[in-house]
């Protein structure tokens, strides 16, 4: 009797202790939910809009020193084949390689620098924004600082982006970065922009000013024109400074500083699917996409390796084995926006 008591308590207590050990490797941490009322230096956002057309077909006819009245097939032809050009991202690779796989035209230069050559077809800064306005006081839309709408290459194609720290890498100006804060609670410490056309049509992201846009991030709206106050709020995910003694498996994230990347020296999970998609584009085609981030090592491909990048584009976009976690300290944005029944020009952030 005596002998089997012991053994019961014995396997009772290695089942228990057992469980108790794989909850720890599963489930080590506690989440809960502070709430903060402060409502002093609040950081902004990086808000950046991403035309769908980037450039229109005058900006092309002018670069190309064509005339409203040059309207001959090979005209059309170029035109039309730069304007495609000028909208390539990650999304749009696979549709451009299969339309020119018979060939290009023929007075395009196969050695051309497309990225240098994209920041070109765009359209200049102050031909899309009217006016801006920055915590209530007017801003020039269009200056050399980052208090400004400066141009980016993304995976998602070519954006104007306020308050955003990879601007000096992308931008072929040297801008240096000034974050930009709020007081949380005031409703005048916003951002206002004005466009020049009614037509536009754009995405729009909100984001943290360290991150970057990615097929990873979902736009918070597609602007058409027809909304013209955008409310947001953030929830920020931090994890205390003990839980380093965890596992990266254990703790399901990685600190900012953990993990040292080649496309920046600030861990998030963008940062780390961007560059593995760069190491896939590179270990199967020799090269990647010109809107990627310029990083030592990773040349960027002409046009005719684009079809290689485009053949191989589902295992590039497959992250599956990047290993890459949310960063520790982990900011989402949400939204809400007014509607209006007609068209407007200007959209409000706060």
């Amino acid at each position: 009797m005596w002998f089997s008591c012991v053994t019961f308590g014995a396997v009772a207590t290695c089942v228990v202790i057992f469980s108790l050990w794989d909850k720890f490797q599963t489930y080590p941490t506690i989440t809960g939910l502070d709430t903060d009322f402060h409502n002093w230096k609040v950081p902004f956002p990086a808000v950046a809009v991403c035309p769908l057309e980037p450039a229109g077909m005058e900006n092309i006819r002018e670069f190309l020193g064509f005339s409203a009245d040059d309207t001959g097939v090979e005209t059309n032809e170029i035109v039309e084949f730069y304007f495609e050009m000028s909208k390539l991202s990650l999304n749009t690779v696979k549709g451009f390689a299969e339309r020119y796989h018979n060939g290009i035209p023929k007075q395009f230069n196969q050695s051309t620098d497309l990225r240098g050559l994209t920041l070109k077809l765009l359209r200049k800064c102050d031909k899309l924004f009217e006016s801006c306005k920055f915590k209530d006081e007017a801003i020039n839309c269009c200056s050399v600082d980052s208090q400004s709408f400066q141009p980016v290459l993304t995976e998602n194609g070519l954006c104007y982006a306020f308050n955003s720290r990879h601007l000096e890498a992308t931008s072929s100006r040297d801008v240096k970065f000034n974050m930009q804060y709020i007081k949380e609670t005031d409703i005048k410490w916003s951002l206002e922009f004005s466009v020049n056309s009614q037509q536009l049509l754009a995405p729009i992201y909100i984001i943290n000013s360290d991150d970057f846009i990615g097929i990873d991030v979902q736009p918070q709206l597609v602007w058409d024109c027809k909304v013209d106050r955008i409310a947001f709020s953030f929830k920020q995910t931090y994890t205390t400074e003990d839980t380093r003694q965890l596992s990266i498996k254990q703790r399901k994230c990685i600190f900012e500083d953990e993990v040292k990347l080649k496309v920046d020296w600030i861990y998030t999970y963008t940062a780390c699917t961007i560059e593995c998609r760069m190491e896939t584009a590179k270990r199967r085609c020799g090269c990647v996409p010109f809107f990627y981030p310029e990083i030592a090592g990773f040349d960027y491909c002409d046009l005719s390796s684009l079809h290689c990048i485009a053949a191989h584009l589902a295992e590039i976009r497959d992250i599956s084995k990047c290993n890459c976690q949310l960063g520790c300290k982990n900011t989402v944005y949400e939204v809400e926006t007014q509607k209006t029944k007609e068209y407007v020009r200007t959209v409000f952030l706060c």
